[in-house]
């Protein structure tokens, strides 16, 4: 969660708005679009297109999320946060 944290939210939606003239909802578009990379290459998130769709939509949904809560805040500590509730939530309900 870190890691992906980093990168996605502190490297290419923060560091990108600061150091560039994109606007916050650009970079949160190229963000989340390679966010959703690995979710669209995952042969087994692709075994049904039940578990594609609610893949493809649990990455948009973060990835906007996620450069909301770090634009808003100027932090990743609310993103991280968020990512760990659901992380949790979903090791058990799975």
């Amino acid at each position: 969660i870190i890691g992906l944290e980093l990168f996605f939210r502190y490297l290419l939606f923060q560091w990108v708005t600061e150091i560039t003239t994109l606007s916050p909802i650009t970079a949160a578009s190229l963000s989340t679009l390679l966010y959703t990379t690995p979710f669209l290459t995952n042969p087994a998130l692709l075994a049904t297109h039940a578990l594609a769709i609610s893949a493809i939509y649990y990455a948009i949904f973060m990835g906007y999320v996620s450069c909301y809560l770090v634009f808003t805040y100027k932090s990743l500590v609310p993103s991280y946060s968020m990512n760990l509730i659901i992380a949790v939530f979903l090791t058990i309900i799975l």
